[in-house]
């Protein structure tokens, strides 16, 4: 299981990248979209959940570089690649889903690029391995919790 930590890594910081793209692709329109004579950005609704998904993409970002660095370093690093994996191949997820509210029915225009990621984003919780197995993984092996599976 060991032998994918990398590839774990590298899915979680095409994770984090991706789900920073669609996040700012609906920062800059949330600025520019104005609905009832104002920003569709400064309403709550959308406002709370782009910094909830700013938080949880950074939150990865930062639990990927742990992982990198205890594997740069020759640390075990299975358990924390599967939890960067883990958390950010849902927070690229939330922040699409965000950018797809933001952008209402222009995100399904693929001149904004918005749709075009979807599928890309959805793979990421299923590649290289599944998030049901990173989290029977983090259960087994990270809290010693008997085999789920």
């Amino acid at each position: 299981f060991d032998g994918l930590n990398v590839e774990r890594m590298l899915i979680a910081a095409c994770s984090v990248g991706l789900g920073d793209h669609v996040l700012n692709r609906a920062v800059e329109y949330g600025k520019q979209r104005v609905v009832f004579g104002r920003p569709v950005g400064s309403y709550q609704g959308l406002q709370f959940r782009m910094a909830r998904a700013k938080a949880h993409v950074e939150a990865a970002r930062v639990l990927n570089y742990h992982a990198a660095n205890l594997y740069d370093v020759g640390e075990p690093a299975g358990g924390v690649a599967n939890m960067a994996k883990l958390v950010a191949a849902e927070a690229g997820l939330e922040a699409f889903e965000v950018s797809m509210q933001v952008f209402g029915g222009n995100a399904f225009d693929r001149k904004t690029d918005v749709i075009t990621l979807y599928p890309i984003i959805r793979l990421f919780l299923t590649a290289p391995v599944t998030n049901e197995l990173v989290l029977a993984h983090i259960g087994q092996h990270v809290l010693g919790l008997p085999k789920s599976y």
